[in-house]
C-alpha cells in the first residue's frame, strides 16, 4: 500500500457530535524528568504500603500475645448520710386537727315595743362593740310616758276606794261587835228571867203548903193570890220576853255579820283593783324602759337592720350580735383520737388544752390558748369526723393581757393542736423520717443499713411518736438515699471513710501475660 495512505487519526475530523481525539503522549516524547518523578511516586507508595503492613502485624500479634487486665469487683464504697439519736421517754401527744371560728353566742336584737326609732348608737355599725347594758337603740317614749301617767291616776283613785272600803268594814265590825255585846245581855237576861221564874215556882210551893196546912176554904179570887198564880205568870212571862229578845239580838248580829262580810268583799275588789291597776302602771314603766334597747352582753355588731326613723315592732330585728368574751371553734376530729381528748367532767375539771394557729392571719408560730369544751352528738355527714368545740376567751383581745396578741375572726379556717396527755416509752421523730410503709432507716453495727417497720402511736404536724419497731440510742438516717437496700454500707461523718475494699487481682506471674480465656 502506497506510504500516502499511512495518515494519523488525530488529523482525521472527528465525526459531527464527537469531541475531536487527543493522542497520548509517545515514551521517546516524555523528558527525562517526568520520568524520574513518576518512578518516585510509586516508590513511595510502596513504601507507606509496606509500613501499614507491618504496624497491623505487629498489633495483632499483641493483641494476641499480650497481658490482659483480670476483672475486680467494684470497691464497696459507703454512702455518707447524717443520722440522729432517738430516746425512749415520755412524751406529750399532740393531736392536729383543722376548724372553723364560730360565734359561742348569738342573737337577733329585737325590740319589746312598737314605735318609732329616734337613735342608734354610734357603735351600731357592723364590726361595732358594746358592754353589757350599753345602749344600742331608742324607740320614741312619748306614748309609754302618757300611758304612765293615766296608769298613775287610776292607781291613785283605787288607792282612795280601797281606802274608803277599809272605813266602811271597820265600821261593820264595830257594829257587828256591839250586836254580838246586845246577844249576851239578851242571853243574861233569859238567865235572869229563868231564875225569877224557878224562885217564883218555889214560893208558890211554899204557898201551897202553908194554904194546906191552913185547911181555910177562901174564895177562888183570893185562893190565886194565896197561892201566888199571878206572881208565877209574870216571870213566865218575864222569861218568854227575854228569850224573844235573845232570837231579836242573834238575828241582829247575824245581819251584822253580813254588814261586815259585804264590806270586807267590797274592800277585797277595791284591792284587787288597786293591785291591777298598779300592775298596769308597772307594765307601762317597763314598757317605757323598753324604749331604751341595750346589749344583753358584751357584743360584737355583726349586722344593722335599720335606721333612725324605721318604725319597729316585737317582730322587728334591729342588729344581730354575736358575744364577744368567747368565740368556739367547730374542730374536726378522727374518730380514733377521741380517747386522747379530755372533756370537761362537770365538777370544775376543765377540757384539754387546746392551741389555735393562723398562719394566714398572725404568722408562723403565734397562737391562741383555748380549751375543749364539747363533743357534738354526730359526726359530720361528709368526712365522718367527729365534732369538737374548742373555747377560745377574749377572741378579740379586748381584755387587759400581754402585749402583740392578734384577734381571733369569725369564720377563720384555723389550725389546732389539742394536748392529748403523755405516754411513757416512746421515741419522737420527725415525720420525714417516715418512709414508705410506716419503715424507717436505721444504721446499725457495723456500718449497715437496716430498714425496719415500725409501730406509731400518734401522727402530728412535725412529728411522730413510735412505740415499737426502734430502740434507745438507735441511729436513725436522715439522709435521704436514692435506692436503699438492707445491708449496704454507710458512714456517718467523721467515721471511716470506705468500707474495707476487696483484694485486687495481680497479673499472673511469668512475663506479665495472662490467659484470656
Amino acid at each position: 500500500m502506497a506510504r500516502a495512505m499511512d495518515t494519523d487519526p488525530r488529523d482525521t475530523p472527528p465525526p459531527p457530535g464527537q469531541a475531536p481525539l487527543t493522542a497520548e503522549p509517545d515514551a521517546a516524547d516524555t523528558p527525562p524528568e517526568a520520568r524520574r518523578t513518576a518512578a518516585g511516586t510509586v516508590v513511595y507508595g510502596l513504601a507507606t504500603m509496606a509500613i501499614l503492613a507491618a504496624g497491623a502485624g505487629i498489633t495483632a500479634y499483641y493483641l494476641r500475645t499480650g497481658t490482659k487486665a483480670q476483672r475486680r469487683p467494684a470497691d464497696a464504697q459507703a454512702r455518707l448520710v447524717d443520722v440522729t439519736v432517738v430516746r425512749l421517754g415520755r412524751e406529750t401527744v399532740t393531736i392536729p386537727a383543722m376548724g372553723v371560728v364560730t360565734p359561742a353566742r348569738t342573737v337577733d336584737l329585737q325590740p319589746r315595743v312598737t314605735g318609732e326609732v329616734v337613735a342608734l348608737g354610734a357603735e351600731c355599725l357592723p364590726g361595732g362593740r358594746f358592754q353589757a347594758g350599753e345602749e344600742i337603740a331608742r324607740i320614741d317614749a312619748k306614748d309609754y310616758a302618757l300611758a304612765i301617767e293615766a296608769q298613775e291616776a287610776e292607781v291613785a283613785r283605787l288607792a282612795g276606794l280601797q281606802a274608803q272600803r277599809q272605813s266602811e268594814v271597820q265600821e261593820r265590825k264595830a257594829a257587828a261587835a256591839q250586836r254580838a255585846a246586845d246577844l249576851i245581855q239578851a242571853a243574861n237576861r233569859i238567865v235572869e228571867a229563868e231564875t225569877a221564874l224557878q224562885l217564883e215556882a218555889g214560893r208558890q210551893a211554899v204557898a201551897r203548903r202553908e194554904y194546906e196546912l191552913l185547911g181555910e176554904t177562901v174564895r177562888p179570887e183570893d185562893r190565886e193570890l194565896v197561892l201566888r198564880q199571878p206572881q208565877l205568870r209574870a216571870a213566865e212571862a218575864a222569861r218568854a220576853a227575854a228569850r224573844a229578845a235573845h232570837e231579836a239580838a242573834e238575828a241582829a248580829k247575824r245581819a251584822a255579820e253580813a254588814m261586815v262580810a259585804s264590806a270586807e268583799a267590797a274592800a277585797e275588789a277595791a284591792a284587787g283593783a288597786r293591785q291591777a291597776a298598779e300592775a298596769a302602771l308597772r307594765k307601762a314603766r317597763l314598757d317605757h324602759e323598753r324604749t331604751t334597747i341595750r346589749a344583753p352582753f358584751n357584743a360584737l355588731v355583726e349586722s344593722k337592720l335599720v335606721d333612725p326613723g324605721s318604725l319597729v315592732t316585737p317582730a322587728s330585728r334591729i342588729a344581730r350580735l354575736v358575744g364577744t368574751d368567747a368565740f368556739w371553734v367547730e374542730v374536726s376530729v378522727p374518730v380514733d383520737r377521741l380517747n386522747r381528748i379530755r372533756l370537761p367532767d362537770g365538777k370544775g375539771a376543765p377540757g384539754a388544752a387546746v392551741r389555735v394557729y393562723n398562719e394566714a392571719a398572725w404568722g408562723p408560730g403565734v397562737h391562741r390558748e383555748g380549751r375543749a369544751l364539747r363533743l357534738a352528738g354526730a359526726l359530720e355527714p361528709n368526712g365522718r369526723m367527729a365534732r369538737l368545740l374548742v373555747e377560745v376567751p377574749d377572741p378579740l383581745a379586748l381584755a387587759p393581757g400581754p402585749p402583740g396578741r392578734l384577734p381571733l375572726l369569725l369564720g377563720s379556717y384555723v389550725r389546732v393542736e389539742i394536748d392529748g396527755g403523755e405516754i411513757d416509752g416512746v421515741a419522737a421523730i420527725d415525720r420525714d423520717l417516715l418512709r414508705d410503709g410506716d419503715r424507717v432507716w436505721v444504721l446499725e453495727d457495723p456500718g449497715r443499713l437496716a430498714i425496719r417497720p415500725v409501730t406509731i402511736v400518734s401522727r402530728e404536724r412535725d412529728r411522730l411518736l413510735v412505740s415499737e419497731g426502734l430502740r434507745d440510742g438507735d441511729r436513725v438516717v436522715t439522709t435521704n438515699l436514692a435506692a436503699p437496700v438492707a445491708g449496704m454500707p454507710l458512714r456517718v461523718a467523721g467515721a471511716a471513710a470506705t468500707a474495707p475494699r476487696a483484694p485486687e487481682t495481680l497479673p499472673p506471674a511469668g512475663g506479665g501475660r495472662g490467659d484470656n480465656r
